[in-house]
C-alpha cells in the first residue's frame, strides 16, 4: 500500500490514543 495510507493509519492511532487519554 501506498506511504499516504501509512501516514494516514498512524494519524489515526495517536488521534485514538490521545482521544482515550482523557
Amino acid at each position: 500500500r501506498s506511504a499516504y495510507e501509512k501516514v494516514k493509519e498512524f494519524l489515526d492511532i495517536l488521534k485514538i490514543n490521545a482521544f482515550e487519554e482523557r
